[in-house]
């Protein structure tokens, strides 16, 4: 242990260390004991010698800090292991002290000192480097795009050398609207897949299979280039689209859960009350799901969770599975839907975010958002201010030491989804361990 010390704003009290207190003549640490609470008790036993206004004014400066403590002031615990390593904080929520009894010898008075802590230690944000099609180890905002095919990338790869600690590390989101001028961001969505190094391919529609009245219809504005058209005639629940998913490519998620989000051409078009679900085949059926009414406002909508079934021997490939959409309109008449393309999301993470009244992320502004806070906020470039705009929804964003990680992401624009629409995104994390020596 080079140095231990609290610290409360800019006030510090030197336990160990280079600065410690005069009067105060040593440190010692006794093992850390998790408290049913979920917190951590640390015990220090200190030895003070020196002079009795010394040992009465260290004693009046713990008292105070531990009185600012129990008032609910943001103090820490600050631990630097040996010359060469990095300074780690602990959150402090309670303390108290004691006499050693029998310690009051020529050697020095004992105290213990006890301390509530959080269950592990952490270090100061630190940049990640982001990696896709515009750049490699980006860190200072790589460009995200709207879109997953030949024309650009809405993910991008966290790579696994780069995360310290042995705990999961919060994530803090900084997203910039600063590429498109014309559009606010209205909803934003990210998924978190970890032990990956690329997403799933998307699902498009025109590639899509049916037995009903479908084609392909080819145009620019939406992805790849197409998208798929079904039309039926019945209120029953039919299969109206299905896809082909290659088994190598699914095998490595046995018994995980996927999120489909589907971009919809024309929405306002749909027969309302459409409702969607999926059965999903490997040989035979492996899962189906809940049904969700479609919406008619908007392009992007997120789909009913997809679980994967869970399969023994990884090494052992899966044969190909088959992904069925079931549309149902109870209403008589011909009902149609125009499908671009699916996103199949990783939901190892997830974070979405819905823009409040008056609350869309306009052009030159940034969100920000650490997953272990309840709020995100707009950075406002223009006034140096920051504002409440979105609500969020998920567990946020933790990577994993020792993991790759792959971050989708998609947006829209109120109801339309513009696939011309980018921005940058910049990533840090806050390394985390569960004891130091």
């Amino acid at each position: 242990m080079q140095r231990l010390s609290i610290k409360i704003q800019e006030n510090e009290f030197v336990l160990h260390g280079n600065g410690r207190a005069a009067g105060l003549r040593g440190c010692t640490r006794q093992p850390a004991r998790r408290l049913p609470s979920g917190l951590c008790l640390e015990q220090l036993d200190l030895v003070l010698q020196g002079t009795a206004s010394q040992t009465l004014s260290l004693i009046t400066q713990l008292q105070t800090l531990l009185e600012r403590v129990r008032l609910g002031h943001s103090a820490w615990l600050e631990l630097q292991a040996d010359g060469s390593s990095e300074i780690y904080q602990s959150r402090l929520y309670a303390g108290d002290f004691n006499w050693i009894l029998g310690s009051v010898q020529p050697k020095g008075i004992g105290l213990r000192l006890e301390l509530q802590r959080q269950d592990f230690w952490q270090l100061p944000w630190r940049e990640l480097a982001l990696t896709n099609s515009h750049g490699m180890a980006v860190t200072d905002g790589l460009q995200i795009d709207n879109r997953a095919d030949s024309s650009g990338q809405n993910w991008c790869w966290i790579p696994a050398e780069q995360l310290q600690g042995d705990l999961p590390a919060p994530v803090r989101i900084q997203l910039h609207n600063d590429l498109n001028s014309l559009e606010n961001l209205d909803r934003i969505i990210f998924g978190l897949g970890s032990g990956f190094t690329s997403p799933l391919p998307a699902l498009e529609g025109e590639l899509a299979t049916s037995t009903l009245n479908f084609g392909a219809v080819v145009n620019a504005n939406c992805q790849a280039g197409a998208y798929g058209l079904v039309q039926w005639n019945t209120p029953a629940a039919i299969r109206v689209l299905s896809w082909a998913l290659p088994g190598v490519a699914f095998s490595g998620l046995a018994g995980k859960q996927l999120r489909p989000l589907v971009r919809l051409v024309n929405p306002a078009g749909l027969r309302p009350e459409t409702w969607l679900s999926w059965k999903l085949y490997q040989g035979s059926l492996v899962f189906q799901s809940i049904a969700q009414q479609l919406s008619l406002e908007r392009e992007l909508q997120l789909l009913p969770m997809l679980c994967l079934p869970t399969l023994p021997n990884k090494e052992v490939p899966w044969r190909d599975l088959r992904l069925e959409l079931i549309a149902h309109n109870r209403n008589p008449g011909t009902s149609h839907l125009a499908v671009d393309a699916v996103f199949l999301f990783f939901t190892d993470g997830w974070r979405q975010f819905a823009a409040l009244e008056d609350g869309e992320l306009a052009f030159g502004q940034t969100l920000i958002d650490q997953c272990d806070l309840q709020q995100p906020y707009i950075h406002l470039a223009q006034t140096q201010k920051n504002q409440h705009a979105y609500q969020v929804l998920g567990n946020g964003l933790w990577l994993l030491p020792g993991q790759e990680h792959v971050l989708q992401m998609l947006y829209d624009s109120g109801s339309s989804m513009p696939l011309s629409m980018s921005t940058h995104l910049q990533l840090e994390y806050q390394p985390r361990r569960r004891m130091l020596p």
